[in-house]
């Protein structure tokens, strides 16, 4: 071979070996960048999510009748937040887990996209149901099933910890949840945990995000059966059709679509956590799993 032709070989793969080069660089400063973005928007969440709990902590007072009027006035805690954000509708606190944020209801699609603050961010808000209705002072109040949305997000903020209800141990320590309406404060305990799916072709879908009101007792504990078979776990808690529940609702990605959900079932008038305990937990050895579920694992 003729040296021109080694020359030029040579010149051909060092162009190669370049333009791979800058290839590799490319799609590592395309990574590294989605990276930093993710990081500062994951920094701006968890600080104007201790932003907004100081807001919520900031005023203190309870719901107390409105004077001359036989409407149920706004608790105080939410003066500072209705006035950032209107749509304000409550505060949940989760035990056990980093969720301590407000709930705003307005649709069931612009919180998935927006900040409580309104601007745009891939972790958006919880959001409670457009459907529900958490006003006392409604005509439609109360309803049986409360449903609140969240994204699973994969830097551990918004609803991402709730895939820890999985685990027996984790749900044994952290048996309760708070939501806090404007006029209402209410603890719930926890008593089921399911997975569903929302593709037709993965099986029936499980509606449990239309389940808000039931027009029967019969149909309330058709939903009670429900949920209850459907359950990761099995609780010492006694469940009924005169009780009204909490629903947290997020994705989750062993598959397209999926969605894990918490099932809390409000304290009775007559109960405390203390009365509750000793809270008895454990492992549902067969629940109903979606079919896109049992194709995937049930080998």
């Amino acid at each position: 071979m003729s040296k021109k032709k080694i020359k030029l070989t040579k010149k051909k793969i060092l162009t190669v070996a370049g333009l791979l080069l800058l290839a590799v660089l490319t799609v590592l400063a395309y990574v590294f960048r989605g990276f930093v973005e993710v990081w500062l928007e994951t920094g701006k969440v968890n600080s104007e999510s201790s932003a907004i709990q100081s807001l919520y902590e900031g005023e203190s007072g309870t719901s107390e009748a409105a004077s001359g009027t036989e409407e149920i006035s706004v608790n105080s805690r939410f003066y500072a937040l209705l006035e950032q954000n209107e749509d304000t509708i409550g505060w949940l606190d989760v035990e056990g887990i980093d969720i301590s944020l407000p709930v705003v209801q307005l649709d069931n699609s612009f919180y998935l996209k927006h900040n409580f603050y309104g601007e745009e961010s891939s972790h958006g808000t919880l959001f409670l149901s457009r459907y529900n209705t958490a006003d006392p002072n409604s005509e439609d109040y109360p309803d049986d099933c409360l449903i609140i949305f969240g994204h699973n997000m994969l830097d551990g903020t918004m609803f991402s910890d709730l895939t820890k209800y999985r685990k027996i141990d984790f749900v044994s320590a952290n048996p309760f949840v708070s939501f806090d309406t404007l006029w209402e404060d209410s603890d719930y305990v926890i008593v089921s945990v399911f997975v569903a799916n929302t593709l037709e072709e993965q099986g029936e879908p499980f509606l449990y995000n239309t389940m808000r009101r039931f027009d029967t007792e019969a149909e309330k504990q058709e939903f009670i059966d429900a949920v209850t078979e459907r359950s990761l776990i099995v609780t010492n808690v006694d469940v009924g059709t005169g009780d009204t529940f909490l629903m947290l609702s997020t994705c989750d990605y062993e598959f397209t679509g999926e969605r894990l959900v918490v099932v809390a079932r409000k304290l009775r008038a007559d109960e405390t956590r203390e009365s509750l305990a000793p809270y008895v937990v454990s492992e549902n050895p067969d629940p109903l799993m979606p079919d896109i579920w049992n194709e995937l694992y049930a080998k």
